[in-house]
C-alpha cells in the first residue's frame, strides 16, 4: 500500500501544493494517514484547495475501489485543550 498509494500521493503533494514544510505518513492495513505541515505564513485555504484538486486527479490512477481522501484541517490554535 505504501509504495502504490502513499508514495504517489506524497510526490504529487510535494510537487503541486504550495508552502509544505514537511510531511509524515503512516500506513496500516487498509488505511493510510498523511500529515502535511505548512510554513507559518502559508495560505492554508489555498493549500487545502490545491490538495483537494491533486487528490481528485491522482484518484484516477489509484487501484479500483479507492475512495477520495478525507482532508481534515487542524491547527494547534484551534485546539482548546492545547493552550
Amino acid at each position: 500500500m505504501e509504495r502504490r498509494i502513499v508514495t504517489v500521493a506524497e510526490r504529487s503533494f510535494s510537487s503541486y501544493v504550495n508552502d509544505i514544510e514537511h510531511m509524515e505518513s503512516q500506513s496500516l492495513k487498509g488505511i493510510s494517514l498523511i500529515k502535511l505541515f505548512f510554513q507559518p505564513d502559508a495560505k492554508v485555504e489555498a493549500a487545502v484547495a490545491q490538495l483537494a484538486a491533486i487528490s481528485a486527479t491522482i484518484l484516477r490512477i489509484m487501484p479500483p475501489g479507492m475512495t477520495a481522501p478525507n482532508i481534515i484541517r487542524f491547527s494547534a490554535r484551534m485546539c482548546p485543550s492545547c493552550n
